[in-house]
């Protein structure tokens, strides 16, 4: 692990990061240091509540304002497939929704815009 951090530093001085992606950078590393010091709190998924989550910057200005989604929900919410994995505590969650607020899609991932429209 010493030897990997030695070398992105060194190549990290010879190609830095310029525009969003340092930007983003930056705030990502606020965020890690936040949680570290017990300032900002992991909650569960805002979509399943299920845990571990990760956290979600809508704005990148702003390191303290996350939300917090578990891997497939953050990468549904990004419009990416979890792939074939889906947790069984989630897939069963999903088949209790049958018929619930999400309405015609029930059984399946609400969209980012369901998700808001229903409260």
């Amino acid at each position: 692990m010493d030897c990997h951090a030695a070398s992105m530093r060194d190549w990290r001085k010879t190609n830095p990061l310029k525009g969003a992606a340092r930007e983003k950078a930056i705030c990502r590393s606020y965020t890690r240091v936040y949680i570290r010091r017990g300032k900002l709190i992991p909650k569960p998924c805002e979509v399943c509540r299920g845990s571990p989550v990760q956290p979600h910057h809508d704005d990148y200005k702003k390191p303290l304002s996350v939300r917090w989604f578990c891997r497939p929900c953050h990468l549904r919410h990004h419009g990416k497939s979890p792939g074939k994995f889906i947790p069984k505590f989630l897939a069963d969650r999903m088949k209790s929704n049958r018929g619930s607020k999400w309405g015609k899609r029930s059984g399946s991932w609400p969209s980012s815009r369901e998700r808001f429209l229903v409260a």
